[in-house]
């Protein structure tokens, strides 16, 4: 009995121990089980910081990047502005708009517009006669003027009728030229006059009888009084004309169009006191208004100068005899005006600071001869008037720049001092070699004084050789213009002193290796 209770007692004592032991163990796994979900949150909670910590240090490298770039970005923008070119355009009253395509187009090839009153500029751009207002005193090396000195020769009214020049109708100076008109107008009795000045636009036709023959500053010249008409209109034909030298003399025109003007009234029946019918006026006809040309220019969408040649060929006239008469005209006014124009540019350390782009005005006969009007010094520009013009003005004013190398920014650096490396790539001397079987020869290689070699190349003096540079640069980028001086037919005009008669070999050098050039 007492072993029974023994036995009794040791397996209780063994129960107690098992769970005990079960209890331990299960303590044991809670333990671990919360030991490591401690460990899980804090690993957790580690990564979290760490994921915080480096969005932090991306989003501050962001910021620091932006400010970077915004910064670097923002002296970019000013360095781009300060590299620009800057042309300083000035007129009188400029907020009438009338120069406003002369600002686009610079704007849209890359200008900046300053005043040039306290501001550096590379171009001006002047509505009136700049040489006597004081604009400037000297010019820098890389600066140019859109006028020319002296060119009043060809634009004052009174200098260009009187020039006794082929295609510019006949007149006479007053008073100075007063008996001279008095006797032409006996001999000539059927003539009819118009009296002008070079201060006043208008025309009207005159009663020499009774017209005050001795205002100084006028002069009387004779009238064309049968036009070519079109629908019963008289017009006349604008033609934009660009001076890139005077010596040598390198005269351009525009030739892919020009300007038409009519009359605001039909000429017949004729009545002198109805100025409408025979002075072209501001307001004018337009193109498109003409019945006979308005299917040329509005139905098949052609220019104005290719408009007027298709109505010219269905009446089987050739348009090129009108033409042809014109440039001979242009030619004839630039060499006769090309000496006084030079000595004026002396004053300037040199000729290549200034360009001038004119209109000649033309009107035509019944016989198709052509007579030339005026030659007008900042011609009108402004679309104002006619919208439809604004087309034609700022492709002419495009052109222009085109040619003298305002499109060509990194020549407007180059104009400083033309270095070799900036010119090389674009004309280099091998670009200005020509007649290479004559410069071959010895003759030229033991002198350059015979006529034949002094266009070759080793022959050329270092100025003449710019002026060269100047017009091989101008030839690729003529875009619309032709060259009318040099010209390399032998027949045409052409100033006969020795500088130009160089410059007019060396481009017939260049016709003979590429007939563009011709």
């Amino acid at each position: 009995m007492l072993r029974k209770r023994k036995d009794t007692q040791k397996e209780t004592l063994n129960e107690g121990h098992r769970r005990f032991a079960s209890n331990s163990t299960q303590a044991s796994i809670i333990g671990s089980a919360t030991r490591s979900t401690t460990n899980y949150i804090s690993i957790a909670l580690l990564a979290v910081v760490l994921v915080l910590t480096v969005c932090n240090f991306i989003s501050l490298k962001r910021l620091e990047n932006y400010d970077f770039f915004k910064n670097r970005k923002s002296e970019d923008t000013n360095k781009q502005v300060a590299d620009r070119p800057r042309v300083w355009i000035r007129g009188q009253r400029m907020e009438a708009g009338y120069l406003k395509h002369v600002i686009d187009v610079f704007q849209r090839i890359g200008f900046q517009t300053v005043n040039g009153s306290f501001q550096e500029w590379d171009i001006l751009w002047s509505h009136e006669y700049p040489f006597t207002k004081g604009y400037f005193k000297t010019l820098k090396p890389h600066q140019k003027v859109n006028h020319f000195p002296g060119s009043g020769y060809i634009t004052n009214k009174v200098s260009l009728a009187t020039s006794d020049l082929k295609h510019i109708p006949v007149a006479f100076l007053l008073p100075k030229s007063k008996d001279k008109l008095l006797k032409f107008v006996e001999e000539n009795p059927d003539h009819l006059w118009v009296k002008k000045s070079n201060d006043h636009r208008g025309i009207r036709i005159e009663n020499l009888t009774v017209s005050d023959l001795d205002s100084p500053g006028t002069f009387v010249q004779q009238y064309i009084h049968n036009p070519f008409l079109i629908d019963g209109k008289k017009f006349d034909i604008g033609i934009y004309v660009t001076l890139t030298s005077v010596k040598p003399l390198r005269v351009y025109i525009y030739e892919n169009d020009v300007l038409l003007r009519f009359c605001f009234k039909e000429y017949h029946p004729f009545d002198e006191n109805n100025i409408d019918s025979y002075v072209v006026a501001d307001d004018y006809t337009p193109i498109w208004e003409m019945p006979s040309l308005r299917k040329y220019y509005v139905d098949l969408n052609l220019n104005m100068k290719q408009s007027l040649n298709a109505y010219l060929r269905s009446m089987d006239v050739d348009p090129e005899q009108i033409w042809t008469q014109i440039e001979e005209s242009i030619a004839s006014v630039y060499v006769a005006k090309e000496t006084m124009m030079s000595q004026l540019s002396t004053a300037f350390n040199s000729s290549r600071h200034f360009f001038e782009m004119v209109r000649f005005d033309f009107l035509l006969d019944e016989h198709l001869n052509v007579y030339l009007m005026e030659a007008n010094m900042s011609p009108n520009l402004s679309s104002a008037h006619f919208a439809e013009n604004k087309l034609l003005y700022e492709q002419v004013i495009f052109n222009l720049l085109s040619l003298i190398g305002a499109t060509r920014s990194l020549d407007i650096h180059s104009w400083t001092n033309y270095p070799s490396k900036a010119w090389d790539m674009r004309v280099s001397d091998k670009d200005l070699s020509v007649y290479e079987d004559i410069c071959s020869s010895t003759e030229c290689h033991l002198s350059c004084k015979s006529s034949n070699c002094q266009v070759c190349f080793y022959c050329l003096k270092d100025d003449f050789k710019l002026h060269l540079k100047d017009a091989y640069l101008e030839h690729n980028s003529k875009w619309g213009t032709k060259r009318l001086i040099p010209s390399t037919n032998e027949s045409f005009i052409k100033p006969m002193d020795s500088v130009n008669e160089l410059n007019r070999l060396w481009f017939i050098g260049k016709c003979i290796q590429d007939e563009s050039w011709c």
